[in-house]
C-alpha cells in the first residue's frame, strides 16, 4: 500500500496546514519525502517537497520555501511531468514574491501559468492568477491585480474550491483598502473570515481578523 500511504501523507499533511499546525505538517512531509525516496517515487518527492515548501512559507521561512520548491522542480523535470513542474514554478513564484522579488515572482507565474492553460487545469490556473495579481498589487498596477483576482475568484467559485475562494476575497478586500474603499474591503475580509470559520481553516482565520480588524 506504499501509493496509497504517499497519498494520505499529502492529504494529512494539507489537513494540518489548514489547522495553522505547520511543524505537525512538516513532519508528515519529511515522513512522505523519506518514503518516496524509499520505493524510488520520483514524483511523489517532487509532490512532497512542493508540501514543505508550502508549510515553510506559511511559517514565513521564505528561503527555505524556495530552497525546497526548486528542489521539487528539478524532480519534476527529471521525470517530464508538467503538471508538477508548473506546481513548483508557482511555488518559487510565491517565495520569491515573499522575499520582495516582485520580477522574478512575476515571471516564474507567467511560465506556471501558461503550463496550466495548456493543461486545462483551472484549479492550478486560478492559483497562478492569484499570484500574478498579487505581483501586480505590490507593483502598484491595481487594474491588472484587481482583474487576475476576480477571474481567479470567479474559478474558484465555479469549481466549489470555498478553501482557495476565501483567500480571493481576502485578496480582493486587499485592493479596496489600497483605493481608500475601507467599507468594501471590511465586508470582503469580513465574508472570507466567516468562511473560514464554517471550513476550519485556521491559518485564514488568523489572516482574515488581522485584515478586518485594520479596516
Amino acid at each position: 500500500q506504499a501509493q496509497l500511504k504517499l497519498e494520505v501523507y499529502q492529504r494529512l499533511g494539507e489537513v494540518l496546514n489548514w489547522q495553522a499546525r505547520y511543524t505537525e505538517a512538516m513532519e508528515i512531509y519529511n515522513a512522505m519525502l523519506s518514503d518516496a525516496e524509499q520505493v524510488g517515487d520520483v514524483l511523489a518527492q517532487s509532490r512532497a517537497l512542493q508540501s514543505l515548501a508550502t508549510s515553510l512559507n506559511y511559517q514565513g521561512d521564505n528561503r527555505a520555501s524556495l530552497e525546497r520548491a526548486i528542489q521539487a522542480e528539478a524532480l519534476a523535470r527529471s521525470a517530464n511531468e508538467k503538471l508538477e513542474l508548473a506546481k513548483a514554478l508557482r511555488m518559487q513564484g510565491s517565495a520569491r514574491f515573499r522575499l520582495g522579488e516582485a520580477q522574478s515572482a512575476l515571471a516564474l507565474a507567467e511560465q506556471s501559468l501558461a503550463i496550466m492553460t495548456e493543461l486545462d487545469n483551472q484549479n492550478e490556473t486560478a492559483r497562478c492568477m492569484n499570484l500574478l495579481a498579487a505581483v501586480h498589487y505590490v507593483s502598484g498596477r491595481f487594474n491588472e491585480a484587481d482583474s487576475y483576482w476576480e477571474k481567479a475568484l470567479k474559478l474558484f467559485q465555479d469549481l466549489g474550491n470555498r478553501h482557495e475562494g476565501m483567500d480571493l476575497l481576502s485578496n480582493l478586500g486587499v485592493v479596496a483598502d489600497g483605493r481608500g474603499d475601507y467599507d468594501t474591503a471590511f465586508q470582503r475580509y469580513d465574508s472570507a473570515l466567516k468562511i473560514s470559520r464554517e471550513t476550519g481553516y485556521k491559518d485564514g482565520e488568523i489572516v482574515f481578523l488581522s485584515n478586518r480588524g485594520s479596516e
